[in-house]
């Protein structure tokens, strides 16, 4: 766990620490952390999916090619 005494909160230019914070603070200030995390796990997942989408419809083009390219070899084996 992260120690307590080295975070810190910046509020309006003004650097307070943790320690300093009052209970309802530290839990509102904790619940923003964690849903941060969430955030960036949920950024890195939407990137993954992007990435799997875009070889998805990369790999369906190139079957339209290569069925294009298969007709066309076809038609010329038919001349």
């Amino acid at each position: 766990m992260t120690e307590l005494k080295e975070r810190k909160l910046i509020l309006n230019d003004e650097e307070i620490k943790f320690e300093s914070l009052s209970d309802e603070q530290k839990a509102l200030f904790e619940n923003i952390e964690n849903h941060n995390v969430e955030e960036r796990s949920a950024l890195v997942q939407a990137d993954k999916h992007r990435r799997l989408k875009e070889s998805y419809a990369n790999d369906l083009q190139k079957t339209f090619v290569k069925e294009k390219e298969d007709e066309e070899t076809t038609e010329e084996g038919d001349s």
